[in-house]
């Protein structure tokens, strides 16, 4: 076990119950050097069970995976959090104790479909992150170097100017932004991106509710006036709704690269050049791809 480096276990949807998977984590025990890690118990609620740590067991907290550079947990639908709040070592420093549960090498973190999820230990060192419910976002602490970001399968969010605290946490921090499969995603909307200052590409993937045509008459052009500086890279694929190009997209000087997949005739018609409605929009970018 002690040169094993990536451990997956898969969950069973025919699970009867029988087996208590918190106590199969207690067992486990990973190896330190462990580097990746993919979890997917269906009725596993918390994963780290500190009930049998006395107050003198800070060490344990600290060294928890000390060598985890990717975690992928998914579709653990009873999963409430890493830890159960009742096991922390009670006193009047708790708050420190909390802090020390950390992945100090945590690189890539991917939580995706864990709906009772409402805490997670501190990854300083997170640069990747794929999820799709934004409130655990908001709860970590001390990822202040997050630079790639993915919002995939929200149905909450209508415009991403309801994500705008996220986006002032990590606006000079996220470089590359991909939002997908947004059933609900009305909008960019003013308010939002913006904030992103070192925003490069961006990717729009099967949002089939999204439209330009509202964000550039009620937020004066916003997003694309404020990434203008910053915008290198537009990809667009099979948004169905989107069948015109805003006339703000002009502003985006920086831009080298438009990337349209699977969109409407309608859109790929008004993009032709020379005299076509929405070419003057982005006849300025100097690679144009329109499937």
């Amino acid at each position: 076990m002690k040169h094993l480096t990536e451990v997956e276990i898969q969950f069973s949807y025919d699970d009867d119950g029988c087996v208590e998977w918190e106590r199969v984590m207690e067992k486990l025990e990973p190896p330190s050097n462990l580097k990746k890690f993919d979890l997917r118990l269906w009725k596993l609620e918390y994963i780290e069970n500190k009930g049998s740590n006395t107050g003198n067991d800070r060490q344990d907290l600290t060294t928890f995976f000390p060598s985890l550079e990717t975690l992928e947990i998914r579709r653990l639908k009873s999963l409430k959090g890493w830890w159960r709040e009742e096991d922390l070592v009670e006193g009047d420093d708790d708050h420190i104790l909390r802090s020390s549960f950390t992945f100090p090498r945590l690189s890539k973190l991917v939580i995706l479909h864990c709906p009772k999820l409402t805490s997670f230990p501190s990854c300083p060192s997170l640069e990747k992150l794929d999820l799709n419910d934004m409130g655990v976002l908001k709860s970590m602490h001390n990822s202040q170097f997050l630079n790639y970001l993915h919002i995939i399968s929200n149905e909450k969010v209508e415009s991403l100017s309801e994500l705008e605290d996220v986006f002032r946490k990590y606006s000079s921090t996220l470089q590359s932004l991909r939002i997908s499969y947004c059933p609900n995603l009305l909008r960019l909307g003013k308010g939002g991106l913006e904030h992103l200052t070192a925003l490069e590409p961006l990717v729009l993937d099967r949002n089939h509710q999204l439209s330009f045509s509202e964000d550039q008459v009620a937020d004066d052009g916003m997003p694309w006036k404020s990434l203008h500086h910053c915008l290198r890279s537009l990809t667009i694929i099979d948004c169905t709704a989107i069948k015109s190009i805003p006339e703000s997209m002009q502003n985006l000087t920086s831009l080298q690269k438009l990337e349209i997949f699977k969109c409407p005739n309608e859109l790929k018609e008004s993009c032709k050049q020379p005299d076509r409605k929405d070419w003057p929009n982005i006849q300025h970018i100097p690679n144009i791809t329109i499937n």
